[in-house]
């Protein structure tokens, strides 16, 4: 990251506007939207910046999957298990962890604690953990019309929470903790990790919103895909998605 990347992601990790002053954004988004005082963070979760928040929720989504493998060389992960539900309709997770006696299905999720939909009343922001432990609640119910045999008999569905902040939901902490065992640097690791790249897309996409606002541009991909690499933990970046997926079999 640029040294102005940096500072917005700082700044966005306390849900803080990135920038004051002249550089901020202009009263209106690229998408239309009008912005209220305080509401620029609406670029967390902006619909015109989906590229990023996809790359975003894949990239830890990898994490994990690299955790998990480290922590648990036995496992067999796969990514996006289907599942039936009871009106005949496809439910798609993220990860399907084959432990040696029990199976885990993780739903991955990044929501704006900023968002609208999260805020207690305009110009108030929820409190410590709020937004992460109503998302979790929210996945949780979404799974209850599965009628798959496989999710039913495993019992354990992680909505794997991690608010645009950085913030580890409950059930996150939870399975990490419990994965990682006394590895507490791998536990560490994947934590820095996340945080890490959650930081990198939400400045990357602020400065991609900032660029397309002021000069009316389209909006383009990075050509860096800043992969985070670790031979220990086994995380690959996007370019590397076969070998991965390899490494999990």
């Amino acid at each position: 990251m640029t040294n102005n990347q940096f500072k917005d992601a700082l700044r966005l990790r306390l849900l803080l506007p990135p920038r004051n002053g002249a550089d901020t954004l202009p009263t209106t988004c690229g998408c239309g939207r009008t912005l209220a005082d305080g509401d620029d963070l609406h670029l967390l979760n902006c619909n015109q910046l989906q590229w990023y928040w996809i790359e975003r929720h894949n990239t830890v989504t990898r994490l994990l999957a690299g955790f998990v493998k480290s922590c648990c060389p036995t496992a067999k992960v796969t990514f996006e298990p289907s599942f039936e539900t009871a009106e005949g309709q496809r439910k798609i997770g993220d990860l399907k962890v084959e432990l040696d006696h029990e199976m885990i299905v993780v739903d991955t999720k990044i929501p704006n604690p900023a968002a609208h939909q999260h805020r207690p009343a305009p110009g108030l922001l929820p409190s410590e953990g709020k937004t992460a432990a109503d998302v979790e609640e929210r996945t949780r119910s979404s799974y209850s019309s599965i009628t798959s045999p496989e999710l039913i008999r495993s019992k354990i569905l992680v909505p794997f929470v991690v608010e645009a902040t950085g913030r580890l939901g409950p059930a996150a902490t939870k399975l990490i903790q419990r994965l990682s065992k006394k590895n507490t640097s791998a536990r560490s690791y994947l934590i820095n990790c996340i945080s890490a790249s959650i930081a990198m897309y939400n400045s990357q996409s602020y400065a991609v919103a900032r660029r397309r606002t002021r000069f009316d541009t389209h909006t383009t991909k990075p050509t860096n895909n800043y992969p985070i690499h670790s031979p220990d933990l086994c995380f690959y970046p996007r370019d590397d998605a076969e070998k991965c997926d390899n490494a999990t079999d």
